[in-house]
């Protein structure tokens, strides 16, 4: 049995972080290691209920979880342009000593470890350093649920990464398109390789809906402006009686803003409710349906609505969709578009192509539902095989 300790990226309760709580569960329950959660705080300990509450049903009690103060710098910094990391680098260094600090002082209170894995790109840096600093001796599992910035100042961060040598370095990407990108950061060498570990799908049940009820179409994702949603809001408003003479009653829009940052984030959510206004005024065709758990989500919708319009590192929703019984649309962009054959296991449109866009929903609701209901099952239970084989290979 081997000690895995796992270091969450932020204290909020996204899509990633609900995959790598689902992926620890996984290492804990079917390869018997023991598994505890680093989860780090800005404001006090546990202030994210959602996350806290997930990782209670996941089965880790108070035993299996510690929390470290983050400083907000370093928060920051992850989501500045290159300017803005080049202005505040002198304080985010202060405070990566700080919470570097803060890390290494919990994990004298829990122990030695064999494993660290980190569920991110920010938290990666900070234990990397750390790794590098207290001459780490286990394996360190860099986890990317994003693609790393390539440019600018932070180019020269990655070469960083050829300084290992006490431990054994792991960047494991959540798509082979994300890995594709992680291969351009650094030439493999004895202490660092390359992987992929897709995103596990959870407890979901494939039943069929009733063919005769109205359909609604959802979409569901953190409200950033790169997900698309806005784009979706005008569809909707320019094709309204179009998709009702297909038989729409609804497009819901689940999610809202996660992550408590500023930038591009910022205002998303009150230019969404303007559109919204815009667009419908009084009537409720598209509404707003909040933050829901996937079996909600899901059980209401007939057509889920993939919208990104810069590539996606996995998709969570789209194997969520195929698992729910629920005919996917997206754009299909980066790692989602290794999860799905057009026109098969589901249907691929080009952003903003509202025209293209309207005649997939006329497929998705037409007489071959059934045949793409069960195509999207049978390509979920050949990704989750695909998802057991790695698990396997990384942490055996």
């Amino acid at each position: 049995m081997k000690r895995v300790f796992c270091y969450l990226n932020g204290p909020y309760l996204g899509g990633a972080e609900r995959s790598f709580i689902l992926q620890a569960a996984d290492v804990r329950d079917r390869l018997g290691h023991e598994v505890r959660f680093f989860v780090p705080f800005m404001d006090r300990e546990g202030e994210e209920e959602q996350l806290a509450a997930f990782l209670q049903e996941n089965k880790f009690g108070p035993k299996q979880i510690h929390y470290f103060k983050y400083d907000k710098s370093l928060f920051s910094l992850s989501r500045s342009n290159p300017f803005g990391f080049i202005f505040n680098f002198p304080l985010a260094l202060l405070g990566l000593v700080k919470t570097s600090r803060n890390i290494h002082e919990l994990e004298k209170e829990a122990g030695a470890s064999d494993i660290w894995w980190t569920g991110g790109n920010k938290i990666g840096f900070i234990l990397f350093f750390l790794g590098f600093i207290s001459s780490f001796k286990g394996q360190f599992i860099w986890h990317f649920r994003d693609y790393p910035f390539l440019g600018g100042p932070y180019r020269m961060a990655w070469k960083l990464l050829g300084f290992v040598k006490t431990f054994e370095l792991k960047l494991i990407g959540n798509s082979f398109d994300v890995k594709k990108t992680l291969d351009q950061l650094i030439y493999p060498t004895k202490t660092i390789t390359t992987g992929c570990l897709y995103n596990p799908v959870g407890n979901l049940k494939f039943s069929l809906k009733d063919p005769s009820a109205p359909v609604v179409i959802g979409s569901a994702s953190m409200f950033a402006p790169w997900k698309g949603l806005h784009s979706l809001i005008t569809f909707a408003g320019l094709y309204k009686e179009k998709l009702k003479s297909l038989g729409v009653s609804e497009f819901i829009i689940f999610g809202d803003e996660i992550y408590k940052t500023k930038g591009a984030h910022l205002g998303y959510k009150a230019s969404l409710i303007k559109l919204q206004k815009h667009f419908f005024k009084d009537d409720s065709f598209v509404r707003l349906g909040g933050l829901q758990k996937p079996e909600v989500i899901f059980k209401e919708v007939d057509i889920f609505i993939h919208s990104s319009l810069r590539p996606e590192p996995f998709g969570r929703v789209l194997i969520e969709a195929f698992h729910s019984a629920t005919v996917l649309i997206s754009t299909g962009l980066g790692g989602a578009g290794e999860l799905f054959e057009d026109g098969v296991s589901g249907h691929k449109y080009f952003s903003h192509d509202y025209e293209g866009l309207f005649k997939k929903i006329e497929l998705a609701i037409g007489e071959n539902r059934n045949y793409y209901l069960e195509q999207g099952k049978q390509r979920a239970l050949d990704i989750e095989a695909q998802y057991d084989k790695q698990l396997l290979e990384i942490f055996s």
